[in-house]
């Protein structure tokens, strides 16, 4: 110490007053310097105390902000529900005047050629076409791949279309089944199909049990005749080009139970089962 502080030895020792070092050698100089310390730690305080402040706002705005969207999203889904409730509700009445209208054309035919020929047999037949509409099951099992919930849909969407047969009325009345087994287009059966002097009613059905099938045909009207169409392919390798090329969106489970269809024979309830051949490409 004395080798590199001598000047500070005597402080050490007490003989001097340590004063003397501070600015101004004035004995008030350590009381200033504690005013001074204390005024900078009341700064650095407040400056604390304001950031806290400024930090739990921003939190609260932050969590505000976040409770807004949640709410906001949810009164999107609650909108969605309401839209989609309504659609459903829009569909079915829609189904209902579509069905009634069916009848009038088929009334209007039957009529213009009584008037016509002054008779009272249709010599001109009509012919009603009920598409089963899958899309919205197929893109919901895209998105959940619930094979039950695509099942029971589709259930309730064929038991609607029967529903619609009930309401036709006529004496005469041809209904003809498509089984679809994804291997062609209900246009391409249409094609096939003779003409007819009668009313005629075309339903795609995409059933694979024969359980299942003589459930829904006993819900039929019995005055109705019924042809079942079942397209068929030479091959097995020719039924897989087939269903690859035709049916993309469809469940695999679904193709599965078309591949594996029980085969179909005469029983109660129809009048004729037609097994007809799928050309490649058609």
């Amino acid at each position: 110490m004395k080798r590199y502080y001598p000047d500070l030895v005597e402080y050490i020792k007490g003989n001097k007053n340590i004063d003397e070092l501070l600015p101004g050698h004035e004995p008030s100089s350590v009381a200033q310097l504690l005013v001074k310390s204390q005024e900078r730690v009341n700064q650095l305080e407040l400056a604390l105390r304001q950031m806290e402040h400024k930090h739990a706002t921003d939190i609260s705005d932050i969590r505000d902000r976040y409770i807004t969207s949640l709410m906001q999203g949810d009164l999107i889904t609650f909108d969605n529900s309401n839209i989609n409730v309504t659609l459903e509700k829009q569909s079915s009445l829609i189904g209902t005047y579509v069905a009634q209208i069916d009848q009038l054309k088929a009334q209007l035919t039957r009529a213009t050629a009584q008037y016509a020929e002054g008779t009272l047999s249709v010599l001109n037949g009509s012919r009603i076409v009920y598409e089963l509409n899958m899309k919205a099951a197929n893109s919901a099992y895209k998105t959940n791949k619930d094979f039950l919930a695509y099942s029971n849909l589709k259930h309730e969407k064929i038991q609607n279309q029967i529903q619609k047969l009930t309401t036709l009325t006529g004496e005469k009345i041809h209904l003809v089944i498509f089984i679809d087994k994804y291997l062609c287009d209900l246009p391409h059966l249409l094609e096939k199909l003779p003409s007819t002097s009668s009313e005629e009613v075309v339903l795609r059905l995409p059933v694979y049990d024969n359980v299942a099938l003589r459930n829904y045909i006993r819900k039929i009207p019995p005055t109705f005749n019924i042809s079942i169409y079942v397209p068929e392919c030479r091959t097995v390798a020719d039924a897989t080009a087939q269903r690859r090329f035709r049916a993309s969106t469809i469940p695999p489970e679904e193709l599965e139970h078309a591949e594996k269809a029980d085969h179909i024979h005469l029983f109660k309830g129809v009048d004729r089962v037609v097994h007809f051949s799928v050309d490649g490409g058609k």
